[in-house]
């Protein structure tokens, strides 16, 4: 629905990967960051391309709510909030840890 509200509007509205190689970030007014499920791969690849990009477009989610996003840790900032999050257990890294001694 939003995307023919913007159409609508006069809007060209495009979908594109943020590694999509031909996307010229520089041309775009208004990028929406959605789900990137490789990311977390490719962690110095992704982050060299958010730190370029976020100086080339506007970001509506910015980058600072990106890396906030990407440490997991954001889930307790967000039950701190009394927003309702799903019973979560943080292992940290380097942490041994069994799934019997979490369940």
């Amino acid at each position: 629905m939003i995307v023919r509200n913007l159409q609508e509007k006069g809007h060209k509205v495009i979908r594109k990967a943020w590694d999509a190689e031909d996307v010229d970030w520089s041309m775009i007014d208004f990028a929406v960051f959605r789900s990137t499920w490789d990311y977390f791969h490719r962690f110095d690849e992704f982050f060299v391309w958010l730190e370029k990009t976020r100086t080339q477009t506007n970001l509506i989610n910015c980058a600072e709510i990106i890396y906030w996003n990407q440490d997991k840790h954001y889930l307790a900032d967000l039950i701190k909030k009394e927003v309702n999050v799903s019973t979560t257990t943080f292992i940290e890294k380097g942490e041994a840890c069994t799934l019997e001694k979490l369940f």
